[in-house]
This record gives structure tokens, sequence and C-alpha cells, in this order.
């Protein structure tokens, strides 16, 4: 049976080749965080407002794919009870869509631990079953899956296709290339192993930090009473987030990394760490990526758009998509129309 499409063939140590997808129209999401209590789409009235969103959208023109930018499923602070449930719910409005061709899921750190149970099904259980043994290593990266994996469950009934890949996800639209990434491996909380050993490839960046992802964003999250008395402690914390900022300014610390964090990332914070990101990816993926290009992520919660970095003589726009979860003035989606310039577009009505 047809199990995967492999994308990048690594051709030394450190660089690769991507098969780059040509589409006309996308819709780009991210941070939902389902099953998580401050969930947007827990709200039905918002989950239906955001399907009529996008089949406005989809009635203008058909829209190829629905991209999902990481942390759909919030497996840090919810029972795997609740994600499923309201992934259930999420994919039933989506699959009555019409004219939405593809739903394609990149994980960010939320919802790493699905990405690690594919690739682990694929590469070693599928292996082992079929009286195979596994490769010496697993393929961490550029690896497309269609059709085949277990969220083809939350499908049933439908024919649009399912995609998950992780981390990056490349796409032509109206001759621009565009460069989708959650926006968690950008941030230094979730890259400590880096600062130990510098990566030389995707697949090392992603091998040297995978265990820490998981650990604290899985592991943690459904360590039960444990968990629970983490994830209590966590939102007692953000409940004093205010109050800590005010205390740290009042004493001028300012510039601090705990300020910045508090107050979740912006743009404009992430600048070192977007553009190193970026010259790694230029550097992994050879002569692969063109120009112009835009570069599209999640994480930080706080949308934004156009703002422009000049990355080894490219000059690339960044966009942030904003979140689901929380304050209802984040809900955005950017929309890709052939050669036109992407849309933040907005929920209007709250």
């Amino acid at each position: 049976t047809f199990s995967a499409i492999i994308i990048v063939k690594e051709y030394d140590k450190r660089g690769g080749t991507i098969m780059i997808k040509k589409v006309n129209k996308i819709i780009v999401i991210s941070d939902v965080h389902l099953g998580e209590e401050e969930c947007l789409f827990n709200d039905k009235n918002i989950l239906h407002e955001f399907k009529n969103k996008i089949s406005s959208e989809a009635k203008k023109g058909t829209v190829d794919e629905l991209i999902i930018l990481g942390d759909l499923f919030d497996l840090s602070l919810a029972s795997q009870e609740k994600v499923y449930e309201k992934a259930r719910e999420f994919f039933k409005e989506i699959k009555e869509i019409e004219h939405l061709n593809s739903i394609v899921f990149v994980p960010g750190n939320h919802d790493h631990h699905i990405w690690t149970s594919i690739i682990e099904d694929e590469q070693i259980i599928k292996k082992i079953k079929n009286g195979d043994i596994p490769e010496k290593k697993l393929q961490r990266v550029n690896i497309v899956y269609e059709d085949n994996t277990f969220l083809n469950g939350f499908m049933k009934g439908s024919r649009k296709k399912l995609i998950v890949t992780y981390p990056n996800l490349f796409r032509d639209t109206g001759g621009t290339l565009y460069f989708f990434h959650h926006g968690h491996l950008l941030d230094r909380i979730f890259t400590p192993a880096s600062t130990v050993l510098r990566p030389e490839s995707l697949q090392e960046l992603e091998a040297f930090n995978a265990s820490w992802i998981e650990g604290i964003w899985y592991h943690m999250g459904q360590a039960e009473r444990l968990g629970e008395m983490v994830n209590k402690g966590y939102k007692e914390f953000l409940g004093m987030k205010t109050f800590v900022e005010h205390y740290l300014e009042k004493f001028q610390i300012k510039g601090n990394t705990v300020i910045t964090r508090l107050r979740g990332m912006k743009t404009d914070s992430l600048t070192s760490e977007i553009s190193r990101y970026l010259e790694d990816s230029i550097e992994w993926y050879k002569d692969t990526l063109y120009t112009p290009m835009n570069f599209i992520f999640g994480h930080t919660h706080k949308k934004s758009e156009g703002n422009t970095l000049n990355i080894k003589s490219r000059e690339i726009k960044i966009y942030n998509t904003g979140a689901w979860h929380g304050d209802i003035s984040l809900a955005s989606y950017i929309l890709i129309d052939g050669n036109k310039e992407p849309e933040l577009k907005h929920l209007t009505t709250h």
C-alpha cells in the first residue's frame, strides 16, 4: 500500500533538494489548540463563522489547500479525550466545505507527538509487522504522508486529502515561493540542545531537540496528576503575567528575555531567530529556494504581515498567522491567491 512520498533526499550531510508544488489558492491558519479551555472553537458559533469564511473564499475560486500550521491539537494542556473530541467536531465542519481540495497539517510543539507517532508507525512498527528491519535511524524531517495516517479517521466520508508533513512546507503561488513553518524551531526555548552542538542539517536540528519537545510539551502534560499540577501552575503563572511584567519594569529590567516571553514573541523581537533559521535553510536546501519568497509562521499568537528581512542578499517578507486561542482579536487567517499579495484576514463580526 502507498505509504509516504519522500520529498527531500539528502545528497550530502548538510543539504537537500525539494519538490515545490505549484498551487493557486491557499488559506493558512495556526495555533488552534483543540482541547484547551481557551480554544476559540469551543464556541460553536465561532467555529461555524470560521467555516463560513473559508466557504466564502472557496466560492470565489477553489481553495487548493487549507494549511494548518501547527498546534492544532493541544497535547500539552488537555486530555487525549478532550483533544480528539474537539478534533472530530473541527474536521466535521472542514469536511463540509465545498471547493476545498486538501488539508495540509504541519505539526508544532503542542502536537509534535503526532508527528513522532506517525514516523515511528511508518518507519518502525509497519516494517517490523512486515518482517523487515527498520533503518538505522528515523528520517525525522521532509517526508509527506498522504491519506494513510491515523488522522484520516477524522476524514471518513470525505474525498478531501489530508496531508501531514514536518517541519517545513514549500509552495509556489503565482511565481512566488512560500516557506511555511510553525515557528517553534525559531524559539530557543525549544532548541536548547542546539546551543551544545550546532546542527549541520535540518535532520540534526530535529534529532537534537525532539526529546526535549516531547518530554515537556507532551509527556509532562499527560503525566496524570503531576501533569494536572504542572498545568494548574502554568495557568496561575499566566494569571500573574501582568503583575510580573510591571514588577520587572518598575525596577528597570528592560530587554529581559523573561519580559519578552511573558508578553508573547512578536515578529520584530524574533528577527535574529528568523534570520538564523532562514540562513540555515538556504544552506540546507542549497539552490532549491528562490525569490521572491515569503516566510509564514505561527507559534507566537501575534499576527503580523509584510515585515521584510534581508537574508543572504534576498529580501524575504515575513507573516504571522495569529491564533484561534484566547483573545478573539487574534483570530485570523492568511489568504494567498495567485500573484496577489498575501492578505491577513480577521473575523470582522467581533
